[in-house]
């Protein structure tokens, strides 16, 4: 969830906190792919 204290003024998320959404679906997606024996 977005908070006030992410966006820029206009009302646009700021690319930090957009840059920090990417990462964790994409670290997300890595895992579900190599399954969970890979990470445990």
């Amino acid at each position: 969830m977005v908070k006030e204290s992410h966006l820029r003024p206009g009302g646009t998320v700021s690319g930090p906190t957009m840059f920090g959404l990417a990462d964790v679906g994409i670290y997300l997606a890595i895992l579900s792919r190599i399954g969970r024996w890979h990470w445990r």
